[in-house]
């Protein structure tokens, strides 16, 4: 009898010994797995960094407030990964604002390394850098305060319209329609504002036209064509009745050409470099009245006075004519006074 209570109360230690080991401490964890409740947790309950390790390297530390790093024992974000990370497959955000292009969304990097999500339309304010100023062209133009509106920060870009190979600022290579074209700079007194029109053409010539024009017919046209020691040619082509030229301030006209040629001007000044006033020169001479008649007959002009023939044909130069009509006016006046003072000697002889 006292055996079987033996062999009984055995069992019931054995059996008690295995449960035991079954059922884990409320304070233990173990490596095989655990039953918990929901006050079980791994974590520290002060103000110390829980740490993962392995190898006996830390890999991983949550700080005090909760901040998640890998690779780094103060992180200062979310999470702050010190290391490449790879992604297998995709990421998905949520929370983030929508933008005009929902449908093409990518995500850019800023200055800062902050990561979000944009438009295909706003990639390049992200992704532009001062550095392709000096590195070549730009990636993508960087549009800016809206669609259609082009910003360019690099001063040696160079934008074309209808050409992969633009000359200059803006290179348009075809029609350009504006309602208003401003020339001008930021400090005028100090800047030089050109308007400067150039064509394709060969080194040894040019072709430039101005025109103004409404829908019925030309206002306004300046040709400029042929070799470059060609004339520039202002031609109108308008209405005959119209005047071709008008300038003019905020009283009164300064300057107006007609359609016949004629021109009108409140005062003209012409500059010289020389003037008639040799004719009263002592050693000037005269040409004797027989040989001035002579030349008048043979030739009907006075002498170094152009012919008829020759001022229709060529024209003549306002400053040049000036100064041979004063020539010719000061030599009348020198053959006045010579008679003059013949005509006094010959009363003194007849007298006496």
């Amino acid at each position: 009898m006292k055996s079987k209570v033996t062999s009984t109360l055995m069992f019931f230690l054995v059996l008690t010994s295995q449960f035991e080991a079954q059922t884990p401490e409320i304070n233990q964890w173990n490596t095989d797995g655990n039953i918990t409740t929901e006050d079980h947790f791994i974590g520290t309950q002060n103000n110390n960094p829980l740490k993962f390790k392995s190898n006996n390297i830390e890999r991983l530390r949550i700080s005090p407030d909760g901040k998640v790093g890998i690779g780094i024992c103060t992180p200062t974000a979310k999470l702050d990964v010190s290391g490449d990370v790879l992604f297998r497959n995709n990421i998905n955000f949520t929370g983030l604002s929508t933008t005009n292009n929902s449908n093409n969304e990518i995500l850019i990097i800023d200055s800062l390394g902050v990561v979000s999500k944009s438009s295909i339309s706003e990639i390049s304010n992200a992704i532009y850098s001062t550095k392709y100023c000096d590195e070549g062209p730009i990636f993508s133009p960087t549009w800016s305060n809206g669609e259609n509106k082009i910003f360019v920060a690099c001063p040696q870009v160079n934008v074309g319209i209808n050409t992969s190979q633009p000359r200059v600022n803006l290179d348009v290579l075809g029609t350009t329609y504006t309602n208003s074209l401003k020339l001008g700079a930021v400090d005028p007194l100090n800047s030089i504002v050109k308007f400067h029109m150039k064509t394709i053409a060969p080194s040894n010539s040019i072709a430039v036209q101005l025109l103004i024009e409404s829908e019925q017919q030309e206002l306004l046209k300046l040709n400029y064509q042929g070799l470059l020691t060609s004339k520039c040619q202002i031609i109108h082509t308008g209405n005959a009745n119209v005047t071709p030229l008008i300038i003019s301030n905020s009283s009164q006209k300064l300057l107006q050409v007609d359609n016949d040629g004629l021109l009108h001007a409140r005062r003209i000044k012409v500059d010289a470099d020389s003037w008639a006033d040799f004719v009263f020169d002592e050693n000037y001479k005269l040409m004797p009245i027989s040989e001035l008649k002579k030349f008048i007959e043979n030739h009907d002009h006075l002498p170094n006075i152009p012919s008829e023939k020759e001022v229709l044909e060529t024209g003549i130069d306002l400053l040049e004519m000036n100064k041979l009509l004063l020539q010719k006016i000061e030599e009348l006046t020198q053959y006045i006074i010579n008679q003059h003072e013949e005509i006094e000697t010959l009363k003194k002889v007849v007298n006496e």
